[in-house]
């Protein structure tokens, strides 16, 4: 049977009960030779058609829809065909249906008029018989069938379309299976334009599609078991039909989105296997070879359970947006990825025991590898687990938000991790606890471990953390994480120790530093405690350690510090700087504290001791505090070597006073007493002896203080003052001094005081004295007062000195004020009588920052007179900027001498921004001293730090005067890049150039620079010339080594299967002019777990200015993948000296070593 008699026979049975009129004749009511019985409207566009007929469609439809009623005239290989004889038309749709069965390849010519407005609206792009069906089984079968549905595309092609299938829905017990069958066949309808010009058409999809779209469920072991399919053809159109069968339009629009795309998933669902619980699921989308697959099984069997999960994308597919899933776009990012994860649970009564492993892969072999293991039974906790991302993974970006978050600095690191607590020990009252961290870069670690024990009455504490010196992932660390390990740094030395952010910083720039510390704390009562604890610091160039102890009884406390460093430890500027605040800045400084203290009643006593060591001297210091109600005693000894010039850098509140004593042994004591509410006696006594002399020398000062009612005072004070030497008084003095003040209420006040000095000793010629001071006080009005003193002066040589002074001073206002005096000396004999002028004024600017001026002028009778300026700023913060004590000096000689000193220090008080630069820190600070046009001392200072962008920059300039009046000047200039290991080059540039006195000028640099030009390729470069080295009598604190380092490195890391590096270095100073190394190593099957390596060195050395030696270094070693009971290396290599060879030392040196080791 042909073609066209199937279709028409499927269409002649189906369409039996819902197409009545096709049962009518063409011709029923008319005669054979009758013309349409409708006359033909007027309006609409003229065309011709020539269609040539295939002979096995129903319908034939004309190139427009919207047929103007009777305006068609037709034609059939000539023969004029007449309406509702020959045919009959759909004018709506622009369908003709003959009456008899044409032959194949007949040309149907018509003309006719069309117009859009008549036009069916069609549904889906579709016209003419629209599709039905028909219920085969009812409720579960029914029959879908579409024939001659006609399709108008916008590039004039027109096609027909049959469609027919099946809507199912059947349940069999606890299963249904339901869906949608549809099979197409679109053909293009051979019409051209005979009329007007027709453009070319576009190549459409015809020929036989599909629609198959199957869901099954079924009820199983008390859960369920589904499955699904769809495969829709990448040319099916009939989606008219699939909306009739009763599918939702959205869902539709979703299948049309996916032709091409098939579907298929099956699962498990709580399916029951005795105690055994069962879920699986699978499911993937794809087009051709291309898919994105989706498993999972989940197992759980009472206190067991346990699940995989895994997600693949395809690198070639493709059609992410046609996707119904709602991270489609998440999905496409992830284009050539897979995601793996499995876990297990085992939760018995006490006890949890979890597991999980999870893998995220780029599709190049490289991945990111989490995994994690934890255990708890009633009160222990055990959590343990590893992170990995390898070198080279270039897929951060396509990571969901949070995972760019936390992995994008994490790119060729990998970390371990291991917490435990354990309660359950006797004698605890917390847990014990108990962490350990690992972070690997490269070949390098940074490790921290973390032990604490607590009791009812005690504390156990222990922390260490550390790096290797080649360290370079401290910018993996996230921001919390390096907040925490900054934090517990500073709880090394003391509980709840404040840091600053800065720290933060710091800490990062401290590769190769280790620190480590313990800390026990017994409280045996209520009233007593004792801590013990001891903190080390270190580096590859020394270290330092420091042990402390302190015990409380109730009010009294003891305490203990001892400090010892190592001479070379050169790192101490890299701490951070809570860490030297309890340092210090002195390299190789050992120091001993001991503290005491507490409360008798109504008494308490303090003692304190201190002793210090450096390469440059010695010092100790002891100091006793006691006071009794209205007595108080404080005592002090103080022995500092002469030659210990640096002891101002000890971290102690009394640094300058043992600066002003080195050479000397020191004792002192003051005392104060309350004899009477209205009667005090304060005392110093003072003695000291040189250290490498007899000299000696004593103060003896006592103040009786009385004040027998509210307007009157009485004071006295006898001050003596020795230095000698066993042989003979250099210098004696012995001053009283006895004073009157009385207040009279409105009329003022009145001063009265008589003094006595006494001289003695060969180094002073000073005549002893006596002096009388009257002066007067009142105000004139509220805000002007007015002074007037007198003084009387006689001396032991018969010379007489009278001054008589009087000052007026108001305040104009309550931020100005001024004040004026006038000063007449006169003396007899020889001695010249003077008169001075003295004008002051004061300016308050608030919050704290106030500048006064002061001008004192001086005439003598007939010798040079004397002037005196004085510029003062008190500090404070105003307007974003801090100003410190300022002041400056200038006392002049009329045509001999002029000196002057002064010094401000201004800073910004907080960051401020200047376009894209963020201003950090922002100092200046000025101190000289000049005399006779000679300048005794300028030391300037400026410092800038800030942020650009992601970089960071900073200038410092810093210049120093020596009393000689040498200078010396640094200028330091730094810049570094974003460190974040995904830049593609990072770099850390320090450019120093120092001044020397004799203008000579020193380059120091230390450039570090990384590149990763291409994937799993990195460069480096680090150039160091002129290193500084501390020295504390340095002008400029450090001094030079004229020495330079200039080093690359080549690093090529496919994957741990292969591996390869080179390095080349340069390092000359002046005991070695030159010395030159390279090397270059291969490392083969590290994934493994038995790695291979080999390595060549070659070495060039000058061992004095007419001998170089050149040096060959080459190995192979192999390392075996531990087993359980066996261990296995093996190292050859050699060593060979080209030319300069010494005498007796072989030219080849061999090194065989092979190490096994067995257990059993």
């Amino acid at each position: 049977m042909s073609r066209r008699w199937i279709v028409l026979a499927i269409g002649a049975v189906t369409a039996a009960a819902s197409w009545a009129e096709a049962q009518t004749p063409f011709n029923a009511g008319t005669e054979a030779t009758s013309t349409p019985a409708e006359a033909a409207s007027i309006g609409g566009t003229p065309t011709i058609d020539m269609i040539t007929l295939d002979g096995a469609s129903l319908g034939v439809p004309l190139r427009f829809a919207g047929i103007v009623a009777g305006s068609e005239r037709v034609e059939l290989d000539g023969r004029k065909l007449v309406r509702g004889v020959d045919y009959r038309i759909d004018h709506a749709a622009g369908v003709l249906y003959l009456g008899f069965e044409a032959r194949a390849g007949s040309r149907l010519i018509a003309a006719y008029r069309h117009d859009k407005a008549l036009a069916t609206t069609a549904q889906k792009g579709l016209a003419g018989a629209g599709a039905f069906s028909f219920q085969l089984v009812p409720g579960g079968l029914n029959m879908v069938v579409g024939l001659g549905m006609t399709e108008r595309t916008g590039d004039g092609n027109v096609l027909s379309s049959n469609i027919f299938g099946w809507n199912n829905s059947f349940s069999f017990g606890a299963g249904k299976l339901s869906g949608l069958f549809l099979v197409g066949d679109r053909q293009r309808v051979q019409a051209q334009s005979l009329y007007e010009y027709e453009k070319p058409q576009d190549n459409v999809d015809v020929g036989r599609s599909q629609f198959l779209v199957q869901e099954a469920a079924a009820n199983l072991g008390g859960g369920s078991v589904s499955a699904s399919y769809q495969d829709i053809s990448k040319n099916f159109t009939g989606f008219s039909a699939v909306e009739g069968a009763g599918y939702d339009a959205k869902l539709v629009q979703q299948f049309q989105k996916e032709r091409g795309l098939k579907r298929f998933g099956m699962g498990l669902s709580q399916v029951g296997l005795g105690d055994l619980k069962l879920s699986s699921s699978f499911k993937t989308v794809g087009e051709g070879s291309e898919s994105i697959d989706w498993r999972s099984l989940n197992v759980a069997a009472g206190t067991f359970s346990a699940e995989y999960s895994s997600q693949r994308v395809g690198s070639g597919f493709t059609r992410f947006k046609d996707l119904a899933e709602e991270d489609r776009g998440q999905l496409a990012k992830e284009r050539g990825m897979s995601r793996e994860r499995m876990a297990f649970q085992y939760k018995p009564k006490g006890v949890e025991l979890s597991f999980s492993d999870s893998r995220i892969g780029d599709g190049n072999e490289k991945s990111i590898a989490n995994r994690d293991f934890s255990l708890k039974s009633g009160a222990f906790a055990l959590s343990t687990g590893t992170q990995s991302v390898d070198e080279g993974f270039s897929r951060i970006g396509s990571l969901l938000g949070p995972e760019q978050q936390r992995l994008a600095r994490e790119v060729g690191a990998s970390r371990s991790w291991t917490s435990l607590e354990w309660g359950a020990i006797p004698g605890l009252k917390e847990p014990l606890k108990y962490t350990r961290k690992s972070l690997v870069k490269g070949e390098n670690s940074f490790e921290s471990t973390d032990v604490r024990l607590a009791g009812s009455n005690w504390t156990f504490e222990s922390t260490k953390m550390g790096s290797d010196d080649g360290f370079v992932g401290m910018g993996v660390m996230q921001d919390a994480e390096r907040a925490e390990y900054v934090k517990s740094a500073a709880g090394l030395y003391a509980p709840n120790l404040q840091y600053k952010p800065d720290d933060v910083q710091r800490f990062l720039q401290g590769a190769g530093i280790d620190r480590s510390g313990t800390r026990l704390s017994l409280t045996p009562s209520k009233s007593t405690s004792l801590s013990l604890s001891e903190t080390r610091v270190g580096s590859s160039t020394g270290g330092a350690k420091l042990q402390q102890a302190s015990l409380s009884v109730g009010a009294l406390g003891l305490s203990f510090r001892k400090q010892t460093m190592d001479d070379g430890f050169s790192d101490l500027s890299r701490l951070m700087h809570f860490e030297r605040m309890q340092w210090g800045t002195l390299q190789g400084l050992d120091r001993t504290d001991w503290a005491a203290g507490g409360k008798f009643g109504g008494s308490q006593f303090s003692f304190t001791s201190l002793t210090a060591s450096a390469p440059s001297g010695d010092a100790s210091h002891q100091a006793l505090k006691v006071s009794s109600g209205p007595f108080e005693l404080e005592a002090h000894q103080r022995d500092v070597d002469a030659s210990f010039s640096d002891v101002r850098q000890l971290l102690d509140p009394d640094k300058d006073n043992l600066f002003a004593l080195r050479g000397y042994k020191e004792r002192d004591v003051r005392a104060s007493w309350a004899i009477l509410p209205n009667l005090k006696l304060n005392a110093f006594l003072q003695d000291g002896k040189a250290i490498d002399s007899d000299e000696e020398k004593y103060l003896r000062d006592f103040r009786l203080s009385w004040t027998p009612d509210a307007n009157s005072q009485v004071g006295f004070n006898d001050f003596s003052q020795r230095d000698d030497d066993p042989l003979r008084l250099l210098f004696g003095n012995n001053t009283q001094l006895l004073t009157l003040t009385r207040k009279f209420g409105s009329l003022g006040t009145f001063r009265y005081a008589r003094e006595t000095k006494d001289y003695d000793g060969e180094l002073t010629d000073l005549p002893d004295s006596k002096r009388e001071y009257v002066a007067v006080e009142t105000k004139l009005d509220p805000k002007t007062t007015l002074l007037s003193e007198q003084t009387n002066t006689t001396f032991e040589n018969g010379g007489k000195e009278s001054v008589s002074t009087n000052t007026v001073s108001t305040e104009i206002s309550k931020r100005v004020g001024v004040s004026i005096s006038d000063v007449q000396v006169e003396r007899n004999g020889e001695q010249p009588d003077e008169t001075k002028r003295n004008y002051g004024m004061w300016l308050d600017f608030g919050r704290g920052i106030r500048l006064s001026y002061g001008y004192i002028r001086n005439l003598a009778d007939e010798q040079a007179g004397t002037q005196q300026q004085q510029l003062q700023i008190t500090p404070g913060t105003v307007g974003g900027i801090t100003v410190g004590q300022g002041q400056y000096v200038e006392q002049r000689w009329d045509g001999l001498r002029t000196k002057s000193q002064g010094g401000v220090q201004v800073s910004a008080s907080k960051p401020f921004s200047l376009g894209p630069l963020a201003i950090n820190t922002m100092k200046f600070g000025f101190d000289s001293a000049a005399d006779r046009g000679t300048w005794l001392k300028e030391d300037k200072s400026f410092q800038l730090q800030g942020n650009l962008f992601k970089n960071t920059f900073g200038v410092e300039y810093r210049g120093r005067m020596h009393p000689s009046g040498i200078r010396a000047i640094d200028r330091l200039f730094t810049f570094a890049t974003d460190q974040s290991e995904t830049q593609k080059v990072r770099a850390t540039l320090a450019y120093k150039v120092r001044t020397l006195p004799d203008d000579e000028d020193i380059m120091i640099r230390n450039f570090n620079i990384v590149a990763k030009p291409f994937k799993d390729f990195e460069v480096s470069h680090q150039l160091l010339t002129n290193p500084e080295v501390a020295k504390g009598d340095a002008l400029l604190g450090t001094i030079t080594q004229a020495s330079q380092v200039s080093a690359w490195k080549l690093d090529y890391k496919r994957s741990k299967d292969f591996t390869i590096g080179a390095e080349w270095k340069e390092i000359m100073d002046p005991k070695r002019p030159l010395l030159r190394t390279a090397g270059i190593n291969l490392g083969l099957f590290g994934s493994s777990g038995s790695p291979l390596y080999l390595y060549y060195g070659l070495e060039q050395a000058d061992l004095n200015a007419d001998t170089r030696r050149t040096t060959h270094r080459y190995h192979l070693r192999f390392d075996q993948k531990p087993g359980p009971n066996q261990m296995f290396s093996f190292f050859i290599g050699n060593v060979s000296y080209q030319h300069s060879i010494i005498d007796g030392q072989p030219r080849s040196n061999w090194t065989l070593r092979l190490d096994y080791q067995l257990r059993f």
